[in-house]
């Protein structure tokens, strides 16, 4: 019978096999139809940069000139010709005559330098702004107020005031190593360019009408973010000015830059490294980019986006053997149906309720039992040899039919084997093997985490949120959550220190106190929340109340800060530890 115990590994190594001999005989997608005609030809303006070398005051034509070249290089999409000049925002609070003539002009005759920590650019001299440094403790100026969260409680704004405390532009520089993702509104982003630009890896991002809405910049672990168009005042060609003559002085290799830029691009899939287009790219520079096409029309190369990836139909034309930009309807959504077996198809088949459609123009009928069968055996077939993406779908897959009641023992097992694997995304996983095995899944999830923890890096680069997930799931009484959460409460990477902290009423004595009183100092401002919250509830005693007046002296976050007063409080009547 001790062959029983060999079976898993026979199953894996079978459907290893089988998985690759699939591959090599799997057909190529057919060309798509109805494709759009190629645009004609664009002329290109040059590309000029602003120089290293900063003079006190550029003349208005340079700074156009530069702006033309910013320009050129990002506005890759369709620009509207009824394409916005004028801020949204130039009616709101009733601008005074001054600032309501710099909000309706496009130049200036001269723009002078202005120099902060870590970056420095123009802004129109002589007409009545000024720079002020806000100390908005992670919030943005806007019109004159402080008007929403950055992300970064660190952040310096560098606030552009017209006359009448109005906010004609604004930049913010905070310690941070990659772009903020998030979508604001009313920008309407449809495109993120992303180039080397003002001495950093850039990324720009085009609202609807195709011309740029938001500005971010990263060199050396330092963000500067220029304030969206649509929260300023300023006419669309003079935001566009200021954001051609930034320039941060953080010194950059320029390939690291090129990292930030392909890691930035990966993180969107194929619509992301769209983002790496540049104009004069040829078919072979094109396709090592983004991969084989889905198909040709003539002259236009046709890319197909998972749909899950938004299932989105990219057309890339060429002129002349070159990409130029884009053309009307260079991005519209798929309506040809997934093709049965393939992974969108069991996506959209296990997330079907009562036969409602899926997708768009299509459906794909409800769920049969033969449906579940073919499923179940091509998720069986894929499961040994997935890479990242097709793993966590393949698990997401799996989650579904468990909503729907339906599990496969087989499965399960291809699942458990290689869930310890590093590389491979956990958070689908964690969803199988907590909904199909819950009793035995907390062994593997201690184990997983034991090894995130350990790994070279720490968290061998998992998200935090997989690690909090499965923390949850182990749960307190488990004997060894409490051990887990010290680590993670120690690591020096700020993610996993904070998903540590979260667990902070899992800390046991000895080492509660000290690690609390760390971490009202932590650079993390989530995790100074947490250390102040454990304060003003249930710990600490009289001898905390001076580090604990000193850490709220030093705080810029106002939850924590609000914490800390109440813990001052609380503990003000309380003697030291021992009396």
């Amino acid at each position: 019978m001790k062959w029983l115990l060999l079976f898993p590994i026979w199953v894996f190594l079978l459907s290893y096999v089988m998985h690759r001999v699939r591959e090599a005989n799997r057909e190529p997608a057919a060309p798509p139809e109805d494709v759009g005609p190629a645009p004609a030809p664009v002329p290109v303006p040059p590309k000029p940069d602003v120089p290293a070398v900063r003079e006190a005051v550029l003349g208005g034509a340079a700074v156009e000139q530069v702006a033309a070249g910013f320009a050129a290089a990002v506005e890759l999409v369709p620009v509207a010709q009824d394409a916005a000049q004028l801020s949204p925002l130039w009616p709101v609070g009733g601008l005074g005559q001054p600032a309501l003539q710099l909000a309706s002009r496009a130049s200036f005759d001269r723009w002078q330098l202005f120099e902060g920590q870590g970056v420095s650019f123009y802004l129109p001299a002589g007409v009545g702004l000024t720079v002020e440094e806000v100390d908005a403790a992670g919030l943005s100026p806007a019109v004159g107020e402080i008007f929403y969260q950055t992300g970064s409680p660190t952040a310096t704004w560098y606030r552009i005031v017209a006359p009448g405390d109005v906010t004609w532009a604004a930049l913010s520089v905070d310690r941070e190593g990659r772009f903020d993702f998030r979508e604001r509104y009313p920008t309407g982003e449809v495109f993120h360019k992303l180039l080397l630009a003002g001495g950093a890896a850039c990324r720009v991002s085009l609202a609807g009408d195709g011309r740029p809405g938001r500005v971010q910049w990263l060199a050396d672990g330092v963000r500067v973010s220029l304030l969206e168009w649509q929260h300023c005042v300023a006419h669309r060609s003079a935001y566009v000015g200021l954001a051609a003559t930034v320039r941060l002085e953080a010194a950059a290799d320029p390939q690291a830059q090129r990292g930030l830029l392909a890691g930035a691009a990966s993180g969107g899939g194929l619509g992301g490294r769209m983002g790496l287009l540049e104009r004069g790219m040829g078919a072979a520079q094109i396709e090592e980019l983004l991969g084989r096409p889905a198909g040709v029309d003539g002259s236009v190369l046709i890319y197909d986006t998972p749909r899950r990836e938004g299932g989105m139909r990219y057309r890339v034309p060429l002129v002349d053997g070159e990409f130029i930009s884009f053309g009307d309807g260079w991005r519209t959504p798929r309506e040809d149906p997934p093709v049965p077996g393939e992974v969108d198809w069991m996506l959209e088949k296990t997330e079907i309720r009562a036969g409602e459609p899926g997708g768009v123009g299509y459906d794909l009928g409800a769920l049969t039992d033969e449906d579940v069968e073919r499923i179940l055996s091509e998720v069986r077939l894929r499961l040994p040899g997935a890479d990242g993406r097709e793993w966590g779908d393949l698990c997401r897959v799996l989650a579904n039919l468990s909503e729907l009641r339906v599990q496969d023992e087989r499965a399960l097992q291809l699942v458990r084997i290689r869930f310890l694997e590093r590389g491979l995304p956990s958070s689908s996983a964690i969803i199988v093997l907590r909904s199909w095995d819950p009793a035995g899944a907390k062994g593997l999830f201690v184990q997983k985490v034991e090894d995130m923890l350990s790994a070279p890096g720490e968290a061998g680069g998992a998200p935090g949120e997989d690690l909090r997930l499965m923390l949850a799931y182990v749960g307190k009484r488990h004997p060894e959550a409490a051990g887990l959460v010290k680590r993670a409460a120690q690591s020096r990477r700020p993610d996993v220190r904070s998903v540590g902290y979260s667990f902070w009423r899992w800390f046991e004595d000895p080492w509660r106190h000290p690690l609390l009183a760390r971490g009202v100092r932590d650079e993390v401002a989530g995790v100074r929340r947490r250390c102040a919250e454990a304060f003003a509830t249930e710990c600490g005693t009289a001898a905390d109340l001076e580090p604990l007046r000193a850490a709220l002296e030093a705080e810029v976050d106002p939850e924590a800060r609000e914490h800390l007063r109440q813990a001052i409080d609380r503990l003000g009547g309380q003697p030291p530890a021992g009396e």
